[in-house]
């Protein structure tokens, strides 16, 4: 999933591990949204797509759950700061 997705719009690719950096809280929840409804499409009988091209149901499984789980460590990353 996070290999297919280092593709940018304008043709270049991020690196490989560029998730390492972070990502912050309201950008995650933002693709969370986008990944949710290409799931419900989906799951409804609907195609939908991103700049990547026509999204299939694993691959917006996968977009949910990595969102969530960065979610979940940035939060578990703030408690331990704190």
């Amino acid at each position: 999933y996070l290999d297919k997705h280092r593709l940018q719009p304008d043709g270049t690719y991020r690196d490989f591990d560029n998730w390492k950096k972070g990502l912050p809280n309201d950008e995650c929840l933002s693709s969370l949204g986008r990944h949710y409804w290409d799931v419900w499409l989906l799951m409804h009988g609907y195609e939908t797509s991103d700049n990547h091209g026509p999204v299939d149901i694993r691959s917006a499984l996968c977009g949910v759950i990595f969102n969530a789980i960065t979610i979940l460590h940035n939060i578990e990353d703030a408690e331990l700061e704190a």
